[in-house]
C-alpha cells in the first residue's frame, strides 16, 4: 500500500498508541496518526484530518469506543473503524461488529493490525469505487432524460446543472457559452441550491467575459481540460475571488465542454 494513511486513534494511553503506530511502520506502512481521547477532539479530527481509518480502544475514562463508533457511522460511514483493545470479550466483539465496526485487534496481538488495516482500507476503496460508478451512471441517465423532456435549451441546461451539482454536493453551477464571433465566453445560465446565499456572486457573473486563457474559465476553455482549485478565494486566476470570499465559497471545479468544438465552460462551486 503506497499511499500515506491518515489514522485517527481514539486512545487514552499514549504509549499504547505509539506501540500501534510503531507496528504499522515496522510492517512498511506509511502512516500519519493523530491521537484523541475526548469526543469533541474526535469530532474535530473526523472533519479536519479526514482519516482513512479509525482505530479505537473500547473503554476509556473520558470517552468510549462504542460512542466513537456511533459518531463515526453518522459522520463518516465509509471510513473503516477497527477496535484495538486490551480486553474485548466475545459478546462485546459481536456487539461491536453488529453496530458497524469493521474488525477488532487485541493489543497483545498487534502483528494482526497492519494486514487488518490494509484489508479494511482496500475493501472501503473498492466499495467507494462501485458507489461512484453507480452514481455516475445514474447521473448520465438523469442528464439524458432532462435533454429529452426539456422544452428549450435554457430549461434543459438548468436541469442538467442542477443534476450535476446535487450529485456532487455543489451549491452553485454556472455555464458560460462561447461567443465565437467575439472570441470570448459569456455568462449563459446558473443554478443554485435553495437557501444558498450566493445570489450576489451569480449576479456579478452576468457581466464577466472570459477570453481564451484568461481566468479559470478561459483556461479550461482554451485547454479543453478540467481545472480544480482548492480555495477559490486565494487563487489569483479566479476573477471573482473577492466576491467568492464574501459569500464563503470554496472548492470550485471548472471544466470545459468539448466535442467537435468547444462550446463553453461550466463551473461548480461550494
Amino acid at each position: 500500500m503506497g499511499q500515506e494513511l491518515r489514522i485517527v486513534m481514539v486512545e487514552d494511553v499514549e504509549s499504547d498508541a505509539e506501540l500501534a503506530e510503531r507496528e504499522l511502520k515496522r510492517a512498511g506502512l506509511a502512516v500519519r496518526a493523530r491521537r484523541v481521547e475526548r469526543e469533541e477532539d474526535f469530532r474535530r479530527e473526523l472533519g479536519e484530518f479526514r482519516p482513512h481509518v479509525i482505530l479505537s480502544d473500547f473503554s476509556m475514562p473520558h470517552f468510549n469506543g462504542m460512542s466513537a463508533l456511533r459518531i463515526a457511522r453518522e459522520i463518516v460511514p465509509e471510513v473503516p473503524f477497527i477496535f484495538v483493545s486490551g480486553t474485548l470479550g466475545e459478546d462485546y466483539a459481536i456487539r461491536a461488529l453488529k453496530n458497524g465496526a469493521t474488525d477488532y485487534v487485541l493489543k497483545n496481538n498487534l502483528v494482526r493490525l497492519p494486514p487488518t488495516i490494509e484489508r479494511a482500507v482496500s475493501e472501503a476503496a473498492a466499495r467507494a469505487e462501485r458507489r461512484r460508478e453507480e452514481q455516475l451512471l445514474a447521473l448520465e441517465h438523469t442528464v439524458v432524460r432532462h435533454i429529452a423532456v426539456a422544452d428549450n435549451a435554457s430549461i434543459g441546461l438548468k436541469a442538467i446543472m442542477r443534476a450535476i451539482c446535487e450529485t456532487e454536493s455543489w451549491d452553485v453551477g454556472r455555464y458560460f457559452r462561447a461567443d465565437e464571433k467575439a472570441g470570448v465566453l459569456r455568462f449563459s445560465e446558473a443554478w443554485s441550491a435553495a437557501g444558498s446565499d450566493i445570489e450576489g456572486f451569480i449576479e456579478k457573473s452576468r457581466d464577466i467575459n472570459y477570453a481564451p486563457g484568461v481566468g479559470l474559465a478561459g483556461m479550461a476553455w482554451q485547454s479543453g481540460q478540467p481545472l480544480w482549485v482548492a480555495d477559490i478565494t486565494r487563487d489569483a486566476r479566479v476573477a471573482q475571488a473577492g466576491s467568492a470570499r464574501d459569500e464563503g465559497m470554496f472548492w470550485p471545479l471548472t471544466a470545459a465542454k468539448s466535442g467537435s468544438r468547444r462550446t463553453g465552460c461550466c463551473g461548480r462551486c461550494t
